[in-house]
Formats: structure tokens, sequence, C-alpha cells
């Protein structure tokens, strides 16, 4: 049996991770107690209630007895939780079919429209034995229309089988789900689909009609040949006679037939931009991680305090082979009555936590509060501002104080802001200590001084910062697992494209390859010229695509994260070569597969005339 409120079974937001071993829930009917005093009340409002009225008036009329605080739905530990892997799912649900889809009908547009053209000749007979155009469409539509059916069908059964088990299976490590099965959604495949069609055949409908505007018997003759002429980099002398005469054969090539280059640019520049804004968000993930457990936690041990004692006290839990112990306190807290977030204290001498802005660390004063980038961003809050603060206390009391904004702190992993014990107590604002952080010289004493905190019986949740580290990797898989998917699916759509644009160029040319072999070049030559165009080709795309990818990652990085969380501005420079590495590997190992159409190509049937 489960509840919503115990899907995220931790004590606290502290724990990421849960703890089965150590905490867990049952239920027991009441008559199975003689006599039982209940320590919680649930509520259940109508649809058109005023919540915060209703929780004011509870806090009135309790005074008197034992209520000690008041949680809404939204402000539940389990609640918040669930709802922001979902937000999060929700999100990628929108930016990564959206993504994929815009990239594969604009390479389906492009392939549509240029295979048509090679059809030009049969179009002429249709047209020279009396058919009909609309009868022409539809044959031609016949095309797109399979190929996008047969592409919905295997999608949608990929769709509904195994993506959805994946990302069931890595919120089970986090939630106590209960049986959830993939669903098929009928009206996404089919509005997929039917925007799949209109891109396809409209790119087939619009390539027809230049066909048509031709009569029959000029249709059935071959495109004359583009009239060459010099490009502008042949017209520089100093490059031209270091020029082979290969190298100016291909030159001459990419210029006379600039639509065709453009056109299979656009495929490999969207992939190179994809896998690099994929790779920039797996790197990223990585670096938020790294950051968070090596340069702003500095403690090796935490542990939590049963009840919260007064800083004075915690002398009183100082280890022999570990630091004075740091403490920290933390709650929510409510920013001019509007914004609600969590304030996290610690002392101005605190050398556990380091906060930094800009690769510079901050050096947390008694002056002034220090609040998140990305929580300053979004509700626009400048350094030497002043907020209003409803502060909720440990022992469930609301303080209210006025701060001023000091500095701007980055943090990835959590949003909210940082003071001091003094700056409080200057404030008439005194908190007690709920945490205690400990840093140790030899780390391999950390075991042992894990147990001897242990035996402290007011402390609790003693845990390890790498412990830590390895739950929060864990409990942020559902996050990787799609990041991962993308991946794979980035260099996919690589290898598709690649294919499919070196495919249709040596189609479009084997008249022109015909008419080299006629005049004696080599197949190794004109396997190189091939080569070598395609890795002009590639070499401007992945240029290109480095600039897309950048804006990739920036519009993927800001619809998948969790409210909580943030990524690094700037994409990590790794995924730039790797990217390039995929690319370069899969264009090589496309021209090897290529090599035996190129040498299928008969010289007699390709250079002899239609008519």
């Amino acid at each position: 049996m489960s509840a919503a409120e115990y899907m995220y079974m931790v004590t606290d937001s502290a724990q990421p991770v849960p703890d089965h071993e150590n905490f867990g829930i049952a239920w027991v009917n009441e008559d199975y107690f003689d006599s039982i005093a209940f320590n919680e009340v649930m509520i259940t409002t109508e649809e058109d209630i005023n919540e915060e009225q209703l929780l004011q008036d509870i806090e009135e009329k309790s005074e008197p007895s034992s209520l000690l605080s008041t949680t809404k739905q939204q402000q539940h530990v389990s609640y918040n939780m669930v709802d922001s892997k979902v937000t999060t799912i929700k999100n990628m649900r929108f930016a990564l079919p959206v993504l994929f889809f815009l990239i594969a009908a604009g390479i389906s547009f492009i392939s549509m429209g240029r295979h048509i053209e090679t059809e030009r000749s049969q179009i002429a007979i249709f047209k020279a034995l009396g058919t009909k155009k609309v009868f022409i469409l539809i044959h031609y539509l016949f095309y797109p229309t399979i190929t996008t059916l047969a592409g919905t069908v295997i999608g949608t059964a990929v769709g509904t089988t195994i993506f959805p088990n994946v990302l069931i299976s890595t919120l089970s490590v986090l939630f106590s789900l209960p049986d959830i099965t993939g669903q098929g959604f009928i009206m996404y495949a089919l509005g997929g689909f039917l925007m799949a069609l209109v891109l396809s055949g409209l790119a087939t409908i619009l390539a027809c009609r230049l066909i048509f505007k031709e009569n029959p018997a000029q249709a059935l003759r071959p495109k004359p040949p583009k009239s060459g002429k010099k490009a502008l980099i042949e017209r520089l002398p100093i490059v031209k006679n270091k020029l082979s005469y290969l190298h100016l054969l291909i030159i001459r090539q990419m210029t006379m037939n600039k639509r065709r280059f453009l056109l299979s640019s656009f495929g490999i520049l969207a992939c190179t931009g994809l896998t690099i804004g994929a790779l920039g968000l797996k790197f990223a993930f990585d670096d938020v991680i790294d950051t968070e457990f090596n340069q702003v936690k500095n403690y090796d041990i935490s542990a939590s305090l049963v009840e919260p004692k007064p800083i004075e006290e915690i002398d009183n839990y100082e280890l022999e082979d570990a630091s004075f112990p740091s403490p920290y306190t933390s709650g929510s807290v409510t920013i001019d009555r509007d914004i609600e977030t969590t304030y996290h204290v610690i002392d101005h001498n605190n050398h556990d936590i380091n906060l930094f802005h800009l690769d510079q660390e901050i050096d947390l004063n008694d002056h002034g509060i220090v609040i998140s980038e990305k929580l300053a961003t979004e509700h626009n809050i400048k350094v030497g501002d002043t907020l209003s603060l409803s502060v909720f206390t440990p022992t469930n009391t609301s303080e209210e104080l006025d701060v001023q904004v000091k500095e701007v702190y980055t943090s990835y992993t959590s949003q909210g802001i940082y003071l001091t014990y003094d700056y409080l107590t200057a404030n008439d604002v005194t908190l007690p200590v709920t945490r205690l952080f400990y840093s140790v010289e030899q780390p391999n004493h950390l075991s042992e001084l894990k147990t001897e905190l242990a035996e402290y019986e007011d402390l609790t949740r003693i845990a390890l910062k790498r412990d830590q580290e390895e739950d929060y990797r864990s409990g942020s898989e559902s996050i990787n697992s799609i990041i991962l998917i993308m991946i794979i699916a980035s260099i996919i759509l690589v290898i598709v494209v690649l294919y499919n644009i070196s495919s249709i160029n040596i189609f479009e040319r084997r008249r022109e390859i015909a008419t080299q072999k006629v005049l004696g070049v080599l197949p190794g030559e004109i396997n190189k010229q091939i080569l070598t165009e395609n890795i002009i080709l590639t070499t401007l795309s992945v240029l290109l695509g480095m600039v897309c990818g950048h804006f990739i990652y920036k519009w993927l990085s800001e619809a998948i994260i969790p409210e909580e969380m943030a990524f690094p501005q700037n994409i990590n420079l790794m995924s730039i070569p790797i990217t390039i590495l995929i690319v370069y590997v899969f264009t090589l190992l496309v021209n090897l597969f290529l090599k035996r159409r190129i040498k299928k190509i008969q010289m007699v049937e390709s250079l002899k005339s239609v008519e």
C-alpha cells in the first residue's frame, strides 16, 4: 500500500535518495491499538476555497493547542520532488520531439525535392503519354506517404515501449510508484504523421511544378550542364598555383552546384548542432555535480542534530581528528511575501562551504545576504536591494526582518539565500543549529569518525560527502537517462543524414562520374574526389554547427532543468571535439560504403541519351 505523501520516502529534503534500510512507513488500523494519539490532520478543501485564509484561520484557532505547523500539499517534500521530476520530463516531452522533428522534416523536405528532380525524364514520359498532372502528383506523393507512415509506425512502437520503461525504471530509484505502463497517444502520432507528410508532400509538389512547366521534349533531355567559370579563389595567383587539378575540379563542382551544396550542408549542420547540444548537456550535468561536491562543499562528514541546539553548544561535538564543527541551519523563507525559497545560515568564519560567482570566491560577511544567481535573475533582484524576509525557524516559529543583498552567488543544485548567524543576531533573530560539518585531513579515518559520531545520542543522519555525491548521482538518473537517449538519437541521426545526403549526391552525379571513367580517371581518384568534397562539406557544416550547438544547448538547458537547478551558461568545450570526431568518423565510414555504388555505375547506361 502506498500514499502520495510517501512516494518519496525520505526523512527530510536534505536526504536526496531514499534509504529503505533505515526509513519506511507502515499502515496500521487504529483499532489495533487500545488507545492512540494522532499527531497529524489532513484536510481536503473545495476547489474555490482560499487556502491562505484557511491556513491563517487554523493557526489562529489552534494557538492554545499543540499545533506546530501547517503545510500545503505543494510544500510537501514528496510533492515537491515528484512535481520537479515530472515537470522536467514534461519539458523534455516538448523540447526533444520538436527539435528532432524539425531537423528530420527539413532533411525529408530536401531529400524529396532532390529525388523528384532526378525523376524529370520519367515525369516527361508521363506527360508525353497524356497522363494528367494530378495523377502524376498522386504517383509521386505515394513515396513520402509510405516512408512517413512507416516512420510513424516504427517511431510510435519504439516511443511507447522503450522510452517509458527507461524513465519508469530510473524514477523507481527515487519514488515508490504504482504500477505504471507506457501508453500510446494516437493523436500525437497522427499529428506528427500529418506534419511530416505535409512537409515532404510540399517538397514533392514544388519540385513537380517546376518540371510541369517544361514541355515533355525538353524535360526528357538531361539538364544541360552549367557553364563553368572561375571561382573567386582561382583568381588569386598565390593560391591557384598551389592547387592541383583535382582540387581545382572540386572547387568548380562546388561553385557550379551551390544549391546542392547548401542543401547538403543543412542536414550535417543541424545534426552537428544537435549532437553538440546533447553532449553539452551531459558534460554540464557532470560539471554540476563536480562543482557542488568538490568546489562548494569542502567538508567530509555531515551530521544532523535530533533537536536544534544553540550555537554556543556545538563545541560539545568536537572531534579529536577532525576540524572544529561548522554550524549550519536551513529552512523555508518567504521573500517580499511572494517568493518562497530556502535560507542557509553559516558562520562567517566557515571554510566548509565555499560560495563563488564567475570563478571568484565570495567572502560572506555580516552585513547582508548573498542570493543565488538564478533566483535573482528570475525575480529581478539586484545587489543593493532591500528585501523583507519571513523566516520559518527550526522551532516552528516565524521571524520577520529586512535585509540587504550584498552579493550574488552561483549555485547549480539548489537556489536560495545565504546569511550568517552574526547578521541574524544583529537583526534580533537567533536561530539554533540543525547540522554540523566536519573536515578531515586524513580520509582513511572517515569511517572511524563516522562511527564515533554515531555514539552521540543527539546526532542523526551522519553521512560522508562521498556517499552524498553518489546518492545525488543516483537521484538524478532520470535526467541523465533522458540526456543519454538524446545523445544516442543524435548520433543515429548523424549516420542517417550523412548516408542519405551522400547517396543522393552520387545518384545526381552518375553521368559526371561515368564521363570521368570514360576519360580514364582511375576509380581511386574518383573516390578521392568524392571524399574530399564530402570532407569540405562536412568541415564547413561543422563550423556553422558549432554556433548552432551553443544555442541548442542553451535552449535545451533552460527547457529541461528542474526549478531548483541551474546549468552552466557556457557549453563545455569538450563536447565540440567529440562531436567533430563523431561526424568525421561517420563521414569516412559512409564514404567507404558508397565506394561500391560508385564502382557499380555503368558508363554506357549512364551516358547514353534518353531520347
